[in-house]
């Protein structure tokens, strides 16, 4: 009878035809059988399967595109074949209107902040865990029967944890915000009571302080000025360059090897002059303003008058009171690993030169 035929009449609860010229007449005008699930009679199934004996249409949903051979084993599985079976037009409407609505009560205790149980309700509708058997069913109707709500849930999951992400670092930073501005509070009560208890001398030395950290405010501002806008540039330059690298440096050319190894150069260079800059203003201010207060008398704690003016918990403040000395300034153009780009790049020049030799 040939290969479909032993298909059709070894498969479980397929009724044979009858006879080979039978059989074959049916298959060659539209390829329809007719399936007994479990020998009853009344409960017949009319299935179409192409030449080898793929399910393409009749049947439950969940049988299309599997192999008729196969027809005992797929239908084992009842809860996904009944999650996938046809359904009338109002039981599709409640199911779209109940995942509607667990959307909706999920979106409102995500606004309320709690993450994990908005995930989870919609989590256990998207993948129920095996040991929920009786949510299969529901599962597979609602994955294959309603993709586009599917869709929404599974999109829902993903902007949940996303939200619940940037919630968590903004707590931890406004944590952080918190912790710096009392330590900064706490900083700033310390040098005021160090102030009071070391005066200036005179009224000639106060005006002389006044003049000085004025004027030295000034330059640091400048200073501040330049070093902000050179981080910005220095980041703009590393993105480019990092990104021209790639993954692969051995496709550079020769001429794009060395651009980009003059480029790392020059900026590292740029930034670490304007480091130097920065550091030796603030040292000779110090120098400077020690002479200044100079007496007869002990000196030392009237240090605490150097730019007494300024707070720490504030831009200018913290530049100038807590970072003048290191300059804050980006000198080192580095992979997000931490790896030296320019080292990479001469690595690999040096192994070419390597194989030239040869």
């Amino acid at each position: 009878m040939g290969i479909l035929s032993d298909i059709l009449n070894d498969a479980p609860g397929v009724k044979p035809l009858g006879t080979v010229s039978h059989m074959e007449r049916c298959l060659a005008s539209d390829r329809w059988i007719t399936i007994h699930p479990h020998g009853d009679e009344e409960n017949y199934r009319r299935m179409e399967i192409d030449d080898d004996g793929t399910i393409l249409k009749g049947g439950a949903m969940a049988l299309q595109g599997t192999n008729i051979r196969d027809f005992g084993k797929n239908m084992a599985n009842k809860e996904r074949v009944r999650g996938m079976s046809i359904k009338t037009v109002d039981e599709y409407r409640a199911k779209e209107d109940e995942l509607y609505k667990e959307l909706v009560k999920a979106g409102h205790v995500r606004n309320r902040k709690d993450f994990d149980e908005a995930y989870s309700g919609i989590k256990d509708i998207t993948n129920p865990k095996k040991l929920y058997i009786s949510r299969s069913a529901d599962f597979y109707d609602t994955r294959y029967q309603h993709p586009e709500k599917f869709k929404e849930m599974e999109e829902f999951l993903q902007g949940t944890k996303k939200a619940a992400r940037e919630y968590y670092d903004e707590q931890n930073q406004k944590q952080e915000r918190e912790q710096r501005a009392e330590e900064d509070r706490e900083q700033n009560k310390r040098r005021k009571e160090r102030i009071e208890a070391a005066p200036l001398k005179n009224e000639k030395m106060e005006k002389a302080v006044e003049v000085f950290n004025k004027n030295t405010t000034a330059k640091l501002q400048e200073l501040k000025n330049k070093r902000d806008a050179f981080i910005k540039h220095f980041d703009r330059q590393k993105e480019q360059i990092i990104r021209k690298v790639g993954e692969d440096v051995k496709r550079l050319s020769d001429s794009e090897l060395n651009d980009l190894a003059h480029r790392v150069r020059h900026l590292e260079a740029v930034g670490s002059h304007l480091h130097d800059e920065i550091h030796d203003f603030i040292s000779n201010a110090h120098e400077e303003f020690t002479k200044i207060t100079e007496s007869k008398t002990r000196n030392k704690e009237r240090s605490n008058h150097f730019l007494k003016n300024l707070e720490y918990g504030t831009p200018l403040g913290d530049f100038a009171l807590a970072n003048a000395l290191y300059g804050g300034v980006p000198d080192d153009v580095l992979f997000e690993s931490g790896g030296s780009v320019y080292n990479h790049l001469m690595h690999e020049q040096r192994r070419r030169e390597r194989l030239k030799g040869n």
